[in-house]
């Protein structure tokens, strides 16, 4: 099995190269890891939008983007998501190949060097972030939080997750909590990135018709971080068992319920029957052709929406719709029942050779997609183990109904959260 990634360190940083002809594009990623914590959290959510507002050398946006601009139209962009219980800082730049123009200007060496000013070398003030900037952020931030109440299916899925791990770190929101917003100063989150660059772990991704001594060479001369001693990432804490099945009722001004189930699989990414754990979710909730979505919106009309998704590293399943009020307790017991007849192996050939066959096809689209293999690839890296792409494909193809049986026997209904009018039942 091969990995499309050769790995070396440089300048104490893991750099994953994937030399290939397939792209005409240059890509990058580069991400910082985090444990999930309460205290730093929303710190972390902050700190890439206010190191995308400038620059030592490009103070201002306008300059930024000009620099972006003078690089054949790069892109800079950077996220915060959450594996686990690890929130994650992820910078993704793609660039032209001077292989295929005519001007031989060494893109990829000065996106490199454009990256490393951004992280080396943000604008600052007093050693601190610059106050304007923070405080345009965290105005930013506060509004795109307070947002999600509008989006209801994103507030119920955010809800489910807080009801149901609200004891373990996975409830935290990976853009951060409204309440501590306020308190944090420049000076603070200048402090926390700086923490992060020197002793958090980071993973740099390099993807294209690249030479990988020219990669190494080019990132040892341009992207020299202050590496110091580093902080160990604990890992996810998993619970397999559900002590109790919860049901919490919110009321709002909402025209269509929310019906949103978390439960526990048992089942992560580094796991033996993970491949059947993914089979299973796509005949019992994953696609338009499974379970779910024929019993519960094809037959018996009751959802405008129904899927399942699995969170790969926590055991998590989300299963997500959108009922009438009055459709509760059918659509409840429905979803329960389709659970239960995958546990039982009661499983069409159609099911399953369907799914088998739009995993395959996903796996295979994504080998064109350099993002999507690089975070394939970081998976691997938070999971412990690393799943190439023949390898998954050849997986696939070998589960059996009795696989299938074998892991959906393990999942669970944890939290049953219902996002209902503020009339419904009074």
């Amino acid at each position: 099995m091969t990995l499309p990634f050769l790995t070396e360190k440089v300048n104490d940083i893991p750099v994953h190269i994937y030399p290939t002809d397939k792209y005409k594009t240059n890509f990058i990623s580069l991400y910082i890891r985090q444990p999930l914590a309460d205290e730093h959290h929303t710190k972390v959510a902050l700190i890439p939008q206010i190191l995308n507002r400038g620059t030592e050398k490009y103070p201002t946006a306008g300059q930024f983007k000009q620099a972006l601009e003078e690089l054949y139209g790069a892109s800079l962009n950077a996220d915060v998501m959450k594996r686990g219980e690890e929130q994650i800082i992820v910078f993704r730049m793609q660039m032209a190949n001077e292989k295929f123009l005519s001007d031989q200007t060494p893109l990829l060496e000065k996106g490199i060097e454009l990256l490393s000013e951004v992280l080396l070398r943000p604008l600052t003030e007093n050693d601190s972030f610059v106050e304007r900037h923070v405080d345009i952020e965290k105005e930013l931030l506060k509004r795109r939080l307070e947002q999600i109440k509008d989006d209801k299916m994103r507030y119920a899925n955010k809800r489910c997750v807080e009801e149901m791990f609200a004891e373990e770190r996975f409830r935290l929101f990976s853009n951060g909590s409204l309440d501590q917003i306020i308190d944090l100063s420049p000076k603070q989150l200048y402090q926390y990135y700086r923490q992060m660059i020197e002793s958090h772990p980071i993973e740099l991704f390099v993807a294209g018709d690249v030479d990988k001594d020219q990669v190494k060479n080019t990132v040892q001369q341009h992207l020299q971080l202050p590496r110091g001693e580093q902080i160990k990432m604990h890992g996810t804490e998993i619970k397999k068992e559900v002590v109790e099945e919860r049901e919490v009722v919110e009321r709002t001004k909402i025209s269509q319920g929310k019906l949103h189930i978390g439960c526990r699989t048992a089942t992560v990414y580094n796991d033996d029957d993970y491949v059947a754990l993914q089979v299973c979710n796509g005949v019992f909730g994953g696609f338009s052709h499974s379970k779910l979505f024929q019993h519960v919106r094809e037959k018996e009309s009751l959802a405008y929406y129904v899927s399942s998704s699995v969170e790969s590293h926590k055991g998590f399943m989300m299963i997500m719709s959108g009922i009438e009020f009055k459709n509760y307790q059918k659509t409840v017991d429905i979803i329960k029942q389709q659970l239960k007849e995958t546990a039982n192996g009661n499983i069409t050939d159609e099911e399953l050779n369907q799914t088998k066959a739009v995993l395959v096809n996903q796996i295979l689209e994504s080998e064109d997609q350099p993002f999507q293999q690089m975070e394939r690839y970081m998976h691997g890296i938070i999971g412990r183990q690393q799943r190439p792409s023949e390898e998954l494909i050849e997986k696939i193809n070998q589960v059996t109904k009795e696989d299938i049986q074998k892991v959906a026997k393990k999942i669970k209904v944890d939290t049953i959260y219902f996002l209902t009018s503020e009339e419904e039942g009074e």
